[in-house]
């Protein structure tokens, strides 16, 4: 009798531990939930099983983002579907990306942009912006027409294309081109060169905007926003901000500074007429992580229509290395959370956690399932030899 509990209770246990690691918990549906738990390392992928439309992307420095060092040492972002299902997309040795930077949720959550996609269906190394579709895991590539630049010693990068930000719409986006290096005047030094453009998905051709520009001088969150009616967006250039229209027509210029940005690609607020800026007060070059951690940000407005200083939502300051606005609800509130933008429109929060089933997974799994099944084997057969050990029947001899 001892035994058979003993066997059922160790079943029980088996069957709760492979419920908890297989049910997802309660599904956030369209709402942004309000926490997430962290993606198992073997995580399947957005190609292997799609989540469907995502509430958001989310990265981080666990094990289930960045494997073990020299084994599935991997940039891994996580695509939450409303669901409540957690799939991943791959970056092979990009180690740095970054959501709602480098990665970029479309406004209706079912697609994500990057450069590149490691296991794309479209050609993990054919040329060109990565759309991958999140209810399909199928990908689209689109070079905007653009061809391959020099880029110095005889090598040449793809012309198109780093996402910059989405149009409402999610018909086009705001991409940064690759223009050919040119050298420093007076000097051996070549110097990466590149410019924003207008990518329309429809036609796969590109629309440059502005003058070709010394790669990397804008903070990458502040590349550019687009107003709510898709037809407007303000462009980082430098230390200016420009409104512009579809064609690269200016309605006007102002001059920032070193320490104030645009906040985001979520920068105008819901009716168009003002834009969100963000302010540095801290260290701002060479600075170390203490120093990164310590800096605080606050929020402050231009006029849309004139680019003049405007009044706005009195939000408290932010300590953080860096802060950046994906969109504004209904209450005003600017976020900074990297969320699908239909979500953030309609004030969608407070959905509830969903937690990261372990299953499907990566085949990857394989190498943490293997040694744990040859432990409970030797495990089980120590416990067999015993228990026969002892059942060895006794003679007694007359």
């Amino acid at each position: 009798m001892r035994k058979t509990l003993a066997a059922l209770i160790f079943t029980g246990v088996v069957f709760a531990t492979v419920v908890r690691l297989v049910d997802g918990g309660p599904a956030p549906g369209d709402t942004v939930p309000d926490g997430l738990t962290l993606p198992w390392m073997w995580q399947a992928t957005v190609q292997q099983d799609p989540p469907g439309p995502a509430s958001m992307l989310a990265g981080g420095d666990s094990l289930g983002f960045r494997g073990v060092e020299d084994y599935d040492a991997e940039g891994k972002v996580a695509a939450v579907g409303r669901g409540g299902d957690y799939r991943m997309l791959l970056y092979a040795g990009w180690s740095t990306v970054t959501p709602g930077q480098d990665v970029l949720l479309s406004p209706d959550g079912r697609s994500a942009a990057q450069g590149y996609l490691a296991g794309s269906t479209a050609g993990e190394y054919a040329e060109g912006l990565d759309v991958v579709d999140l209810t399909t895991g199928r990908s689209t590539k689109y070079t905007g027409g653009l061809p391959a630049v020099a880029i110095g010693y005889g090598l040449t990068a793809a012309g198109c294309c780093a996402p910059a930000a989405w149009a409402p719409d999610g018909r086009s986006l705001l991409v940064e081109t690759t223009a050919a290096d040119v050298r420093k005047p007076g000097t051996a030094t070549l110097e990466s060169r590149s410019r924003l453009g207008l990518l329309d998905l429809a036609t796969n051709t590109v629309l440059p905007i502005g003058a070709e520009r010394p790669a990397d001088p804008v903070r990458q969150a502040s590349r550019g926003a687009f107003a709510p009616d898709g037809q407007h967006l303000v462009v980082s250039e430098g230390d200016r901000l420009r409104l512009i229209d579809r064609t690269g027509k200016e309605s006007w210029t102002t001059t920032l500074g070193d320490r104030r940005y645009l906040a985001g690609a979520g920068a105008f607020s819901a009716d168009g007429a003002r834009i969100a800026i963000a302010e540095l007060t801290g260290c701002l070059d060479r600075c170390d992580r203490d120093a990164l951690a310590a800096r605080t940000w606050e929020v402050s407005y231009l006029d849309a229509a004139t680019g003049q200083p405007a009044t706005g939502p009195d939000l408290p300051a932010v300590t953080a290395m860096a802060i950046r606005a994906l969109g504004w609800t209904r209450s005003g509130d600017v976020t900074t959370m990297d969320v699908a933008a239909d979500l953030v429109r309609a004030g969608s929060f407070g959905g509830p956690a969903p937690r990261a089933a372990a299953f499907p997974a990566r085949p990857v799994v394989w190498w943490v399932v293997a040694p744990a099944a040859v432990l409970t084997a030797v495990a089980l057969l120590t416990v067999w030899l015993v228990i026969r050990r002892h059942r060895r029947p006794v003679l007694i001899s007359d």
